[in-house]
């Protein structure tokens, strides 16, 4: 315990990343944003691959899944990939999202290395994924 203040120090590891969970977004408004964000987003899932095992540096594997997202059914419409991990990936497949419209909550904008672009990771554990349609 302190008794002085001037035996506090304080250092800023990183600074806080914005939270956009007031409204939602559609995908491109939510890749638009910082990588950092965490967004709610409505769309419509318009791919969706099987769950792939990755390797991890610690030996582990993780469960992965890769959805694409859009404003609309529309084939020409922009998508965002949104990747799933672990449970998530196991849970939700194509039988219960593929060709649905979702609300996502909780995901996250992360900006992949090189000149990948942004994408959407994850969502909250518990209520981050409903099926509207």
């Amino acid at each position: 315990m302190f008794d002085n203040q001037s035996n506090i120090l304080i250092d800023v590891l990183s600074m806080p990343t914005e939270a956009d969970t007031r409204k939602e977004l559609s995908p491109t408004e939510a890749i638009r944003k910082p990588p950092g964000t965490v967004v709610s987003v409505i769309g419509w899932v318009v791919g969706i691959s099987d769950v792939e095992e990755m390797p991890c540096k610690d030996g582990k594997q993780l469960s992965m899944r890769v959805a694409w997202l859009a404003e609309d059914l529309d084939k020409a419409c922009a998508r965002a990939r949104w990747v799933l991990w672990n449970d998530m990936a196991q849970a939700w497949g194509p039988k219960s999202l593929f060709r649905k419209k979702i609300m996502l909550r909780g995901a996250k904008v992360k900006q992949p290395p090189g000149s990948t672009p942004k994408e959407l990771t994850g969502g909250w554990r518990s209520g981050g994924i409903s099926v509207m349609q």
